[in-house]
């Protein structure tokens, strides 16, 4: 109890902190996801609706790691000054149609193709769907049948993050008009892929995900944005997602309120226990001996090779099960240990010198930069539950944002200002006052 609230007081201090430094950016609203999450878990502590494992002997160690690691991986956006951007700069245009147009032609392939399978899930019984989920757990989807399209379909789905900033980064080169032009608008709903294709799967996963990272988008480029279009845009989302909220509260409801023989839970408590389970779930696991120790086998498959290990076995010697969230730091921590998930958690905060860099004084951001910063934004706010790129194609995703933020370095850059250009104004408005005093003065 003590560790959690040690764990609770430090992320809720340093999101005030960082709140009065910044008001309400990006980055603030990262760390507020784990503040959430933590005042959620200590609440679910505090009333005991978990229990005291009693071969579990101390949850403090557990909680106070985990308030290190997180800490070292979160850094970059502690400290990146994403609250007052005031310039943007964006890709040469040929190169970003082509790059937008092929992206969303494999996005919207992702929709299309996933679209009557997720419909197929939702027509299911709702006391069927516990059974289906655990079935679909296993591999074994009624509705899926693996093949090359499936591939290119769930691969194209978990670039939603790059469609989201693609659909404001238009917004932000034709920023002066008042309207969407229809190809952003189908960039923004083909980033729908994502939550589609995890509907398929029977999961909450994407819808939950996408409102995140969508939310994230809007505060990081609201400065760019008029007020008027970016009301627009809000109810636009918002008109998209109400039937992805519906099915939610229909796979929670069949999930966890309406389950197997031993009962379900109040759809209140699954609710919460969905975003605070992680840090109690990592106490626990932390104080025992279970981990695969794979040595990037287990979260980076695409580099290190894949190893699956069942720990079903041992972990039921201490009444725990697998299937839980547990953060993304325990999937480094089960496959590195403590040692060397601090050490990457260093590394990664050393990252920031090299990667996440702004031009501080102009306060401006360049087009890899943003590409970064969603990377980074994807997998640590997907990280509050566990870490979503431990497969092949979440490897991939990874190392294509990188390559892509590398490529373009090299591409021409145009800069946009904030919106509207009130700096940018007054400068040309003081210089044009000038000329024309020293124009006057000579008579002209």
């Amino acid at each position: 109890m003590l560790g959690v609230s040690v764990y609770t007081f430090c992320f809720c201090w340093i999101t005030y902190m960082m709140y009065k430094r910044k008001g309400l950016s990006s980055s603030v609203f990262l760390f507020l996801l784990y503040a959430f999450s933590a005042v959620t878990a200590l609440g679910l502590v505090a009333l005991d609706f978990y229990g005291t494992n009693p071969k579990i002997q101390s949850y403090d160690s557990g909680a106070l790691f985990l308030l290190v690691a997180l800490f070292l991986f979160l850094y970059p956006f502690y400290n990146v000054d994403d609250g007052h951007i005031k310039c943007m700069c964006i890709p040469d245009r040929r190169v970003l149609d082509v790059f937008a147009i092929l992206l969303t032609a494999l996005s919207l392939f992702s929709v299309i193709y996933f679209i009557p399978i997720a419909a197929e899930m939702m027509f299911v019984d709702v006391d069927e769907v516990y059974e289906l989920r655990v079935a679909v757990a296993r591999g074994e989807n009624p509705f899926i049948t693996p093949t090359i399209y499936n591939t290119i379909a769930g691969t194209a789905a978990t670039f939603y993050s790059v469609q989201q900033l693609l659909f404001f980064i238009y917004i932000i080169r034709e920023h002066r008009r008042g309207y969407v032009k229809w190809f952003n608008w189908l960039i923004l709903l083909s980033s729908f892929s994502y939550p589609v294709f995890v509907l398929a799967y029977m999961g909450r996963d994407g819808v939950v995900f996408w409102l995140m990272t969508f939310i994230s988008m809007l505060l990081l480029f609201k400065n760019f944005i008029h007020e008027d279009l970016a009301m627009k845009i809000k109810k636009a989302a918002l008109y998209i997602m109400l039937p992805f909220a519906v099915v939610l509260v229909f796979i929670t409801v069949g999930r966890f309120v309406v389950r197997g023989p031993e009962g379900g839970h109040g759809l209140l408590f699954s609710i919460l226990n969905y975003f605070g389970q992680g840090p109690v779930n990592f106490t626990e696991i932390y104080d025992t001996d279970v981990r695969a120790m794979g040595f990037g086998k287990n979260v980076f498959p695409l580099i290190f090779g894949e190893q699956r290990v069942d720990l079903r076995y041992q972990l039921n010697q201490y009444g725990l099960v697998p299937w839980v969230f547990k953060t993304f730091v325990y999937n480094i921590y089960n496959d590195f240990g403590s040692f060397y998930t601090l050490l990457i958690g260093l590394g990664m905060a050393l990252v920031y010198k090299f990667t996440f860099v702004e031009d501080r004084m102009k306060r401006t951001f360049s087009f890899q930069f943003v590409l970064l910063y969603t990377l980074f934004f994807t997998i640590y706010s997907q990280g509050l539950f566990y870490f979503r790129q431990y497969n092949k194609v979440g490897n991939l995703y990874i190392i294509t944002l990188l390559l892509l933020a590398f490529v373009f370095l090299f591409v021409k850059q145009e800069k946009v200002y904030v919106f509207p250009l009130t700096n940018q104004v007054d400068e040309e408005a003081s210089v044009n006052s000038d000329v024309e005093t020293k124009e006057e003065s000579k008579g002209v």
